[in-house]
This record gives structure tokens, C-alpha cells and sequence, in this order.
């Protein structure tokens, strides 16, 4: 008998999350569609995670363990995306909820449409903080300066292999961010399902809260340098991005650098060429609203 292949692997990593592990699993065993994987990676808990992990591993045999010595979320997350065999791939961190029907229409709206590389869905907060997660709606123009997806979004395994896997230089934060920057580098489709059927856990302390401004404009500045493709496309010049006038004041080698290309030859001449189409560009995004 031939092994059917996996669809979806859903990665969870986790550390010292055994007091909601478990009804993270729960969420996933009970989802609607069936032909899923789930790989828990416990990035060196001292607490119960890993008696949790292996009884869900026990109950049911899509569930797998995996142990690994504390080193981040982003080691974590590569590291059970590279065990997993899915088709697509579905992070869940392990304090978090999904909605039932949640994998089942994910995959129906991949399956459906080839050109589509990211798929995610309204959400909500809940724990500390009770509320609609509201988002900025989707646009490869946000995408540069606000984050509109959340880490819990599907993607194909052949775009994640393309790009590399989450980057190691984003292990202070937006790791997501700049993983969707990467995938969407060369074009195609996002789909948000108009349906809450996320749910984020928000706890007192999380690491995202910390990002204080230094830290924010640092990141920033890593997404510029490990997206430049992708900000290319859409601001020739990111200098007149808000978010970078920010980072040149407060980089003198920042500004250097860009003063350096914004006055090099080829970039006047790559301006003067491209202003047509940009515009062009931006009357049929305009239209498209």
C-alpha cells in the first residue's frame, strides 16, 4: 500500500507552553480536513511540554516530537519545517487557536489557484487582550513599511525552499515579516479568508511587546537589506519612505550608503526609465481598488 501523501505539515514550536500546549493540539486534531502532519519541536522546556507532545503523539500518529536545545523560534521553526513533508505548510505557535474548518479551506483555496503563495484569514485576539485583530488590509505597497499577515498563514514548502527558510538575522523579531517579503519577492497572490478563524494568544509579557523603538528601526533596516529586491520594485527611491527617512537620521552609515546609489549613475538612469511604467503602475493598482 502506497503512503498518501501529506498535505499540510503544521509546525509547533514551543517552549515552556505547556500550560496551553495542549489546547493548541486539541485545535488541530479536530480540524475538518484530515490529511495533515503536525510537528511539535520543543525548543528545551523545563516544563511538562514534552510529556504533552508525546501523548498527543501516542493518540494519534499525525502528530510527531521532536527535542532540540534552546536556541530561538527561528532554528525551531526551520528545523521542524525540514523534518515535515507537507505540500503546504502552516506554523502554529504553541499558545495559539485555529478554527476547525481552518485547513480545509485553506487547501481548497491553494489547490485551486497556483498563483496564490500566501493564505491567511481574519483574526482575533484573546488572553490578556480580547479584541478583532485589525490588520492592515493586504497590499505589496503596506507590505513595506506594515506588516499585514500574521506567522500563522499557509505557504507552499517550494517557496519556502526558494528563499531559504526564515532568515537567523530576524531573532529579535519580524521574522514573518521578512519570510513573506522574501516569498512575494517575485510576484504572485495573497488570499486573506474573510472568516476569524485565528486566534492569538496575548500574554503579559511577549516578545513582540518588547520591540521598543531602537529595536524597531533595526529590524527595519535588516528587512530593507534582506528584501532590496523587493523594495526596489515599489520604491525605487526608499528614501521617501516615512519608515527610512526615520532609519537615515538615525544611521549616518545608513544614509551614506543610500546617498551613494541615489547619486550613482545607473541609479538616475534606472529613475529616468522606470518613472513611466511606476506610474503606469500605480494608476492600475489605483483602478484595481
Amino acid at each position: 500500500m502506497i503512503n498518501e501523501v501529506v498535505e499540510v505539515s503544521v509546525i509547533v514550536p514551543c517552549f515552556n507552553q505547556a500550560v496551553f500546549l495542549e489546547e493548541t493540539l486539541e485545535c488541530v486534531r479536530k480540524q475538518t480536513f484530515a490529511n495533515w502532519e503536525c510537528i511539535i519541536v520543543n525548543d528545551g522546556s523545563v516544563d511538562n511540554t514534552e510529556l504533552i507532545a508525546k501523548q498527543y503523539c501516542m493518540r494519534d500518529s499525525r502528530f510527531k516530537y521532536k527535542y532540540k536545545n534552546n536556541s530561538g523560534v527561528i532554528d525551531t521553526r526551520n528545523l521542524g519545517i525540514s523534518i515535515s513533508t507537507g505540500k503546504y505548510i502552516l506554523p502554529l505557535d504553541g499558545d495559539d487557536i485555529i478554527e476547525e474548518h481552518y485547513l480545509e479551506s485553506a487547501v481548497d483555496i491553494l489547490n485551486n489557484d497556483s498563483s496564490i503563495k500566501i493564505v491567511y484569514c481574519k483574526a482575533k485576539k484573546f488572553g490578556a487582550v480580547n479584541e478583532y485583530w485589525s490588520l492592515p488590509v493586504f497590499s505589496y505597497e503596506t507590505m513595506l513599511y506594515r506588516n499585514c499577515i500574521f506567522n500563522s498563514a499557509f505557504f507552499r514548502r517550494e517557496d519556502f525552499d526558494r528563499v531559504g527558510g526564515y532568515r537567523c538575522n530576524m531573532y529579535m523579531g519580524f521574522e514573518d515579516w521578512d519570510l513573506w517579503l522574501a516569498i512575494l519577492t517575485v510576484g504572485g497572490k495573497v488570499h486573506c479568508i474573510d472568516k476569524v478563524m485565528f486566534y492569538y494568544r496575548i500574554q503579559h509579557i511577549s516578545r513582540n511587546a518588547n520591540i521598543d523603538t531602537e529595536k524597531r528601526k533595526r529590524l527595519m533596516y535588516l528587512l530593507w537589506c534582506n528584501n532590496r529586491g523587493y523594495y526596489a520594485q515599489y520604491y525605487p527611491n526608499p528614501i521617501n519612505s516615512m519608515e527610512y527617512h526615520i532609519l537615515l537620521d538615525e544611521n549616518k552609515g545608513i544614509r551614506s550608503d543610500y546617498e551613494n546609489i541615489r547619486n550613482s549613475f545607473k541609479y538616475r538612469l534606472g529613475s529616468f526609465l522606470l518613472s513611466p511604467i511606476i506610474c503606469l503602475r500605480n494608476i492600475i493598482l489605483k483602478w484595481k481598488k
